[in-house]
């Protein structure tokens, strides 16, 4: 059988175009251009740390908004020795953990390690861990899967970062297991609003923030109010991880009843994206 772009008989097989039963009444030539051409791509601004922020960025891109990247704090990594008393299980709560310099790790690696996310734990397998035991997201969760799962107590080996919020360690404490926190790096905030938000959003460029940690949320409040652009801000939809950084962001701008504060479904990056994506579409 013939294909639909051959002729016949001398006439094209293509079918004829549809008339529309639209009429459109052009003022200027500027009126022609398609609307996905006029319509501006969303700007989100990015204050994770690196590469976390990189990560995101693509994301967005990829979802069809513009992504303005200012990280808000800075990895510093911190190198101390293994302690000498052997734990039954390691904890990780960010890929951070892993970054270089480490210490040697040989007698650790054949341990188990709970890791909070898939992305914390790519990270300690590439790091030489096999059996990794990954959490559902957050702390909360991280803690109820080691409890179920060492019932009979046991000694863990934290490796933690600053400043971190102190749920897990509690809640580990509070169901009979030893916890010892090493410090493995620290999230240094940085002195001033980078040069690419301040402008952004001193000239209301900005549709919208994303806050992934309590910490940075307090950092970014702190900066915007010492470059005069608390006001700026105000007006800005947040979106939040947790409802423990919407908590933040709610008690530095008290004075705004209607503050846009949107709080992901799922403490996950994947969540928070899906819900930027709800209400831009």
């Amino acid at each position: 059988m013939a294909g639909p772009c051959w002729k016949q008989r001398g006439r094209s097989r293509w079918p004829k175009p549809k008339r529309l039963g639209v009429v459109l009444v052009l003022r200027s030539r500027a009126d022609f251009r398609p609307a996905f051409w006029a319509r501006r791509m969303a700007r989100i601004l990015v204050t994770r740390a690196l590469p976390e922020a990189e990560e995101t960025a693509r994301d967005l891109s990829m979802l069809g908004f513009e992504p303005i990247l200012a990280p808000l704090r800075e990895f510093v990594p911190v190198c101390v020795p293994w302690p000498e008393v052997r734990p039954d299980a390691l904890i990780a709560t960010s890929r951070h953990a892993f970054t270089p310099p480490l210490p040697e790790m040989g007698g650790v690696r054949p341990l188990p390690i709970y890791v909070v996310g898939e992305r914390t734990g790519e990270a300690a397998r590439a790091a030489g861990f096999a059996d990794v035991r990954v959490g559902g997201g957050d702390a909360s969760a991280l803690a109820r899967q080691i409890i179920a799962e060492n019932k009979t107590g046991g000694n863990f080996l934290y490796l933690a970062g600053e400043p971190r919020r102190s749920e897990l360690e509690a809640a580990l404490s509070d169901a009979g297991l030893c916890v010892t926190s090493q410090l493995r790096y620290r999230m240094a905030p940085i002195a001033a609003l980078p040069d690419v938000a301040r402008r952004a959003i001193a000239a209301s460029t900005v549709d919208a923030v994303l806050h992934f940690s309590a910490e940075t949320a307090k950092t970014f409040c702190d900066l915007v109010s010492s470059a005069g652009l608390a006001n700026a801000a105000r007006n800005l939809r947040h979106f939040c991880l947790s409802p423990a950084i919407a908590a933040v962001l709610r008690q530095a701008f008290a004075q705004t009843p209607n503050l846009g504060l949107i709080v992901a479904e799922e403490p996950t990056a994947s969540s928070l994206l899906a819900r930027l994506r709800a209400e831009f579409v």
